[in-house]
């Protein structure tokens, strides 16, 4: 018996033989490749680096600037309240919007900062609206600001500094912020007596809503836009809406849908759930001081 070996092989010429230009060129083109993603990387964490350091700088002179979004009343359009709306426009970049600055604070250390610039400067900004309107201030908070000293000395004092009632301010809470409900509980008992009223925001979001909704003492629950955005469609949400009108209407809280920006989704809500409150384009997009006004009058 014959045994036979077969041995199977390639030649690249191209590659390896004789062709010390190709190799020189393949070298080079990686180092100059490696060169600039080094370079992306280190532009980006500068830019980061810089768009922190121009946030402090925000902050530090009062830069960052309100709009108000009004809170209206489904059954009569008569608007209830104003969510206050943080902004910033930066003297060279331009506009930033929050979906950008807000994770920059938060990742850094600076949303507590902001909470307190929010509290005093929107609170002494809006006193005369609120001292002569028979509406609502609304402001978003975070888990721990509820949770702060600081936060509500701030928030006690200013009050008091601009003769406004604690009966004119909503701090909203959102549940997609960590902190224990126990926690936030023993905290929102330190406000009591001073009328300042608690709402939960983003409703509909997170699988512990209807958990912090009763445990924590709120007296408004607001509808995140989601939820609105399914009025009118076969999205899933919307099939979550007849259990929520169900609950809602043996329910003594303040329902306010966010984001509502058709005139579908306002008539659903006029018939379905009247007493509710409603914000959004479909009514006004949020307006400066300047314009809130008007806005109040009209």
């Amino acid at each position: 018996m014959n045994n036979i070996c077969v041995i199977v092989g390639t030649s690249l010429p191209l590659f390896f033989k004789n062709n010390l230009y190709f190799l020189i060129s393949l070298f080079s083109a990686s180092i100059i490749i490696g060169l600039l993603i080094g370079a992306l990387f280190v532009n980006n964490v500068a830019h980061n680096q810089s768009l922190l350091a121009r946030l402090k700088n925000a902050l530090e002179n009062r830069e960052l600037h309100f709009v108000y979004q009004p809170i209206y009343k489904i059954k009569d359009r008569k608007i209830t309240g104003i969510e206050v709306l943080l902004r910033w426009t930066d003297p060279q970049i331009g506009h930033i919007g929050p979906d950008i600055f807000i994770p920059l604070a938060e990742k850094n250390g600076l949303i507590n900062k902001i909470s307190l610039y929010v509290v005093e400067h929107a609170i002494r900004e809006c006193a005369p609206v609120l001292l002569s309107s028979d509406i609502t201030l609304s402001i978003n908070v975070s888990c721990a600001d509820i949770c702060s000293e600081a936060f509500r000395e701030k928030l006690l004092s200013t009050l008091k500094q601009e003769n406004v009632p604690g009966e004119s301010i909503i701090l909203e809470i959102t549940e997609r912020q960590s902190s224990g409900t126990e926690d936030i509980k023993r905290s929102m008992d330190l406000f009591k007596g001073t009328g300042i009223m608690f709402a939960l925001d983003d409703f509909g979001t997170g699988y512990s809503n209807l958990n912090w909704l009763s445990l924590l003492d709120v007296g408004e629950i607001k509808i995140d836009k989601s939820i609105t955005d399914s009025i009118g469609t076969e999205s899933i949400n919307n099939h979550i809406l007849p259990g929520l009108i169900e609950m809602f209407k043996n329910m003594p809280k303040i329902v306010v849908f966010e984001g509502v920006e058709t005139d579908m989704q306002y008539h659903f809500l006029k018939e379905n759930i009247p007493e509710c409150c409603a914000q959004g384009w479909y009514f006004t997009k949020a307006v400066p001081l300047s314009e809130l006004r008007t806005v109040l009058e009209a």
